[in-house]
């Protein structure tokens, strides 16, 4: 609309585009736009215009106001950014196994090892490290949200080796380390069982937490993890818990926990090879629920571990 009038001669409506332009950098860092802003200073032109005050007048009444706006903005911005800068944590996201290949579809865990599964019955067909990923996705949107820094262990589709990641992961833990961070890492699984990668399916489910054996802040952390996706999960899904040492975690020296040196936890999220449970890993509302559960152990773990 301005920059109508001023190709329609009213050039003095040069020096509000400037401050409009400049309002508007303001403003896309909030995800917004001035829009609102020029809709309101056009009908404040017709107004002023029965007040009988000349075009450039309200120009400059209006350009003091758009000044007043981005200084309020820029003192709110720089607020923002003061208290998002006490994020105290860093998380190490951890996707298990391959993905799929973004030009052919092919699925990039290796064939021998499997980590898929097809219930013939009803032509669907579940891979485990396509799931990880989707899961672990929005996990990592969330943290973006939150302003929470994290680095993927994994790669997009390949299955990059444990090696790999156990070698980033303490790399990273290190670094952060001496800057005073907290570090966690949270690995993104789910279960099988057997090694049949078809039929009409297996009837183990439900989803278990993993650390390390011994007592360690690992165990808290799984046992917040366990807790969270309880309360946003419910009876949807079971669960697979062992009492034996008073928490909720299976323990294993998987080598994702074993030999890294922050706190470590390895979900099973469900069990692929059940029909009942790859249906729910498919489902967009059960993985972001799943995910969401991921995320609140994260604020736990900032504030608690």
């Amino acid at each position: 609309m301005w920059l109508t009038l001023y190709e329609g001669g009213y050039k003095d409506a040069q020096p509000l585009l400037t401050a409009q332009s400049k309002l508007d950098a303001q403003l896309y860092r909030f995800g917004t736009q001035s829009h609102f802003c020029i809709a309101y200073v056009i009908g404040c032109y017709f107004k002023i215009q029965n007040m009988k005050l000349s075009f450039k007048e309200s120009l400059l009444l209006e350009i003091q106001r758009l000044k007043e706006i981005i200084n309020n903005l820029t003192k709110l911005h720089n607020n923002f950014d003061e208290s998002e800068a006490k994020k105290n944590i860093h998380v190490l996201v951890d996707a298990g196994h391959g993905g799929n290949h973004p030009k052919t579809s092919n699925y990039m865990t290796p064939p021998n090892i499997g980590k898929k599964y097809r219930f013939v019955q009803e032509n669907i067909e579940i891979r485990e490290g396509v799931i990880n990923r989707e899961i672990a996705n929005i996990f990592c949107d969330m943290l973006d949200s939150a302003n929470i820094k994290y680095t993927k262990l994994h790669h997009a589709y390949l299955d990059n080796s444990l090696f790999e990641r156990v070698q980033t992961a303490n790399r990273i833990h290190a670094e952060k380390k001496a800057e005073g961070k907290k570090v966690v890492l949270m690995s993104f699984h789910s279960n099988a069982f057997g090694f049949k990668q078809s039929g009409t399916g297996e009837a183990p489910r439900g989803w278990s937490v993993w650390t390390t054996k011994g007592n360690t802040d690992s165990d808290r952390l799984a046992d917040a993890w366990y807790l969270n996706t309880k309360k946003l999960c419910g009876q949807k899904i079971t669960y697979r818990i062992d009492k034996s040492d008073n928490d909720f975690d299976w323990e294993a020296n998987f080598q994702i926990l074993f030999h890294t040196t922050m706190p470590a936890v390895l979900v099973e999220n469900l069990f692929f090879t059940n029909l009942q449970d790859a249906k729910l890993l498919l489902n967009k509302e059960y993985q972001k629920a799943s995910a969401k559960a991921a995320f609140n152990t994260v604020i736990w773990a900032e504030k608690n571990l």
